[in-house]
């Protein structure tokens, strides 16, 4: 699981500890029919500013599967040129109109893939923008090849569950369906509303803590501090990361002791280790037998396309995590 180990460790490069700066955007405006607050990403860090349109964008490369579902879900898998970053099966309801959709890479995309689709707007996530080993370019050398770009709320510094709603009307917006957003958006918080009424019996908070590499050679923990939507989501299930306020991205082993959290949490993709065999080496591991989480059993499977895409998904996840931890108020 040393691929999962590295994407998160992308994930949380010095571009999110950066955090947002609002940067004056007068130099940027131009006439358009649609003006939202965005981002742009570089090597300093992710900074807020307005995006204009003046047209409804025909070609669109999606750099995460997150990304393509969601504009799927609103109706504009036709608008999608180019997708990447595809670890997994696609959600149910927009599988169909995906899988007619060309992949120009299975992993993240780099600038010359994205390019080379000819897309008039990207939508990705943040560290994607960076020039970095995962990124496909900044969104200034994209904006400087007419390329417009849209930075996904939810992997943004500071980002929360909410965010989802945000990227919701900003794609209504931006792509003038703003009846059918909305209704989408209801959609999603209703799922959300119905797990709220499932917790509402349960008072207690649960700890846990994230393995990130699981192998016979490496154990690794990965604090997930700045993923915030991720910790945001799991809050909803009364899940607390134990590592929530830690400074370091990995954790030493002894810490993980240490800390006890209830539950663990591993991640699974598409091509990667059997999760029960991954489960096993960790009950099996002689230097966990210490902790609850490995004498009771408590060791569950995020898999990596539901609850580290950072869209709509998670409430799937969260309801397939629901009905594992609390059986009874999740029929």
């Amino acid at each position: 699981m040393k691929f999962i180990h590295y994407i998160l460790l992308a994930l949380t490069s010095s571009l999110f500890l950066s955090g947002c700066a609002q940067i004056p955007s007068d130099n940027e405006v131009a006439s358009g029919d649609t003006s939202i607050g965005n981002y742009s990403v570089d090597d300093n860090g992710v900074h807020e500013r307005l995006v204009h349109f003046d047209e409804v964008p025909s070609r669109v490369v999606t750099g995460t599967q997150g990304a393509s579902e969601l504009l799927s879900k609103l109706g504009l898998a036709d608008k999608i040129v180019g997708q990447a970053a595809i670890f997994g099966d696609y959600e149910l309801s927009v599988a169909p109109e995906l899988k007619k959709v060309p992949v120009i890479t299975q992993g993240y995309p780099s600038k010359e893939q994205v390019v080379g689709a000819a897309p008039d707007l990207v939508i990705s996530r943040a560290i994607s923008f960076a020039n970095n080993d995962w990124g496909h370019s900044t969104t200034a050398d994209l904006n400087g090849l007419g390329i417009q770009t849209y930075v996904l709320a939810t992997t943004v510094p500071d980002a929360k569950l909410d965010s989802l709603y945000t990227d919701i009307d900003n794609l209504g917006k931006i792509f003038q369906i703003e009846d059918k957003a909305n209704q989408i958006k209801e959609e999603f918080q209703a799922k959300e509303a119905r797990i709220a009424q499932k917790m509402q019996v349960i008072h207690q908070d649960k700890s846990f803590a994230y393995l990130s590499t699981v192998d016979q050679d490496t154990l690794t923990v990965y604090s997930a501090s700045s993923e915030t939507f991720f910790n945001d989501s799991l809050s909803r299930l009364n899940l607390q990361n134990i590592f929530a306020d830690s400074q370091a991205a990995d954790m030493g082993i002894e810490h993980l002791v240490a800390a006890n959290p209830d539950l663990l949490f591993i991640t699974t993709y598409e091509g990667g280790p059997s999760a029960e065999a991954t489960k096993e080496y960790l009950y099996q591991n002689k230097a966990l037998q210490a902790m609850s989480a490995i004498q009771n059993k408590q060791v569950f499977v995020l898999p990596f396309h539901i609850f580290w895409t950072n869209s709509y998904v998670i409430f799937d996840g969260l309801e397939m995590l629901g009905q594992e931890i609390y059986p009874n108020q999740f029929k």
